[in-house]
């Protein structure tokens, strides 16, 4: 039967291995996100210029902010009219934000699917480095 000693630093060393494995693949994966980072980011401005602005997505025009009238001094017609105006806006305000979720979604799954295909090149690298 070993000595205590040698059980214990036989849990040690398994401690140690486990420790460095999981330090291994904390560095590929910083590694890999690093990479990831650098390529978007030396690509976006390529990307920007290269794409007609209809490839980028839709082009979501904020409406202007209509002018209301003061209220105390107004008169019945000047309020109407504002009314009109405000719920002319509240409906392209309510068009540009649907907007803004579409362009949003649109640009996170563009960037989801960059990312996998760089993990990918990755990976076929690491299988064959050249």
């Amino acid at each position: 039967m070993p000595a205590p000693w040698k059980a214990w630093r036989a849990a040690e060393l398994d401690s140690i291995r486990r420790l460095i494995v999981n330090i291994d693949q904390h560095i590929a994966m910083t590694r890999r996100i690093t990479l990831a980072l650098a390529a978007l980011l030396a690509a976006a401005p390529i990307a920007a210029t290269a794409l007609p602005a209809a490839a980028q997505g839709p082009a979501c025009t904020r409406p202007d902010r209509p002018k209301l009238p003061p209220g105390k001094k107004s008169k019945g017609p000047e309020m109407e009219a504002a009314e009109k105006k405000v719920g002319d806006y509240t409906t392209k305000m309510t068009a540009y934000l649907k907007c803004l979720d579409k362009a949003k979604t649109d640009a996170m799954t563009e960037h989801k699917g960059v990312i996998e295909e760089w993990n990918g090149v990755i990976d076929a690298y690491k299988k064959n480095p050249g």
